[in-house]
């Protein structure tokens, strides 16, 4: 048999196959058109801070260093006042309760946060963080930011050490899925949703 009686044979499977992709292309295109209205797009709060976060090991210690960075995206500098008030326009007519302070937990069953601090190297003059660990029942499970004040277009750090962890040594700063901090909230819009 040659190849294009054989090729004849396939036909009507490839013909089908092409049809059903024509289908759902086209489908596709027409709902594209709905999804507005069916889902309409995420309209955060508009706010001037963006945060985010990075890990890395201290293989000399054991400990896994996580940086979290504060980055001010507009032309003016902002204090915790500003930073309240904005909040406070924004959630207007709405029961949300909204805060600057920055609340990372702690998610992991295994170690703790050893240590917290503003990385004053780092921030210079360009803004005031205040970092502290929260401790409750000796855990070490959380760690409170406070932006006290932030210039324009800065960015500042706060660095948190974490021990008693195993397989550091993997971890590298593209991997935030190993940050034992819940920082995802945060990196949508640098400011804390409190029920």
């Amino acid at each position: 048999m040659s190849f294009f009686a054989e090729w004849r044979k396939e036909l009507p499977s490839v013909a089908g196959s092409l049809t059903t992709a024509l289908v759902i292309f086209v489908v596709s295109t027409i709902a594209y058109r709905f999804r507005g209205y069916l889902y309409p797009p995420y309209e955060g709060l508009e706010y001037p801070l963006t945060c985010t976060a990075e890990a890395y090991p201290d293989l000399a210690t054991g400990n896994l260093n996580v940086e979290f960075y504060i980055f001010n995206h507009t032309d003016r500098s902002l204090s915790e006042d500003d930073l309240i008030s904005a909040l406070h326009d924004a959630s207007k007519g709405t029961d949300a309760v909204l805060s600057p302070v920055i609340d990372l937990k702690y998610w992991r069953e295994v170690g703790r946060v050893e240590t917290a601090h503003s990385d004053a190297a780092f921030n210079g003059d360009k803004g005031n963080l205040a970092v502290a660990i929260n401790d409750e029942a000796g855990e070490k499970r959380a760690v409170s930011i406070h932006i006290r004040d932030i210039k324009s277009y800065a960015i500042l750090r706060a660095v948190i050490v974490v021990s008693g962890l195993t397989g550091i040594e993997n971890i590298t700063r593209a991997t935030k899925v190993d940050i034992p901090l819940d920082f995802h909230p945060y990196e949508k819009g640098c400011y804390a949703r409190r029920s």
